[in-house]
C-alpha cells in the first residue's frame, strides 16, 4: 500500500542529519519534497511530503524512534490515519 508521510521540517532535518547516507531510510527521507500548506489552526506551516510504501514507512518509524522521538507521531499518523494520537 503506498503512503504519503508528512514530517516537518526539523524533525526531517533531525532524522537526515543521524541517518547513514548510504541506507535505504535515506534514499526514502531524500525522495520527500517540501510542501507549503494551511494548517488546521489556519497558519502557514512547512512540511516534508514522502511517498513511500508502509514498509518503507515503517523503517522510517523505527529510525524516528531511535534518533527522533518528535517525528514518531508524524509518521504513525501516516501509516494509521485512523487511529486517534
Amino acid at each position: 500500500m503506498d503512503l504519503t508521510v508528512d514530517i516537518s521540517c526539523p524533525n526531517y532535518d533531525l532524522l537526515i542529519k543521524y541517518c547513514n547516507c548510504f541506507s535505504l531510510g535515506y534514499r526514502i527521507l531524500k525522495s520527500g519534497v517540501i510542501v507549503t500548506r494551511r494548517g488546521k489552526s489556519g497558519h502557514i506551516e512547512r512540511v516534508v511530503e514522502i511517498h513511500c510504501t508502509e514498509d518503507e514507512a515503517k523503517l522510517l518509524l523505527d529510525l524516528a524512534k531511535s534518533v527522533c522521538p518528535e517525528a514518531v507521531p508524524e509518521i504513525e499518523k501516516s501509516i494509521n490515519p485512523f487511529r486517534e494520537l
